[in-house]
């Protein structure tokens, strides 16, 4: 029910640098979260590297590298249904979540970056 994925997934040859990008989070419109990648306490090229060390990375294989400062716990505000999240990734697009209970069945929507 969680580690949403997407909007979509893409190639090194769109996003050369995937450490010069801005991420955006908003909660019901209200920004959560606006950072970079620049930011990340590991480069993703270190992050691979060391997963790589330990197993064989094979095409499709996803890694999530964790979230910027500014939900959840920290900020004592917790999602509960009917919330709408935008999660936004320049270059990539906007992945939008409405958060639901297990049995509704609601489904994200997309919107593809520029």
């Amino acid at each position: 029910s969680f580690c949403p994925c997407g909007p979509c997934v893409t190639t090194v040859d769109a996003i050369p640098d995937p450490q010069a990008l801005s991420m955006q989070l908003t909660l019901n419109g209200d920004i959560r979260q606006d950072a970079s990648t620049a930011l990340q306490v590991f480069p993703v090229a270190a992050v691979i590297e060391f997963i790589s060390n330990m197993c064989t990375l094979e095409p499709g294989d996803i890694i999530s590298t964790g979230t910027p400062a500014g939900v959840g716990n920290t900020t004592g505000t917790y999602l509960k249904p009917g919330d709408e999240l935008k999660a936004t990734i320049e270059k990539i697009g906007t992945l939008v979540s409405e958060v639901a209970t297990e049995s509704s069945g609601h489904q994200a929507r997309v919107s593809l970056g520029d």
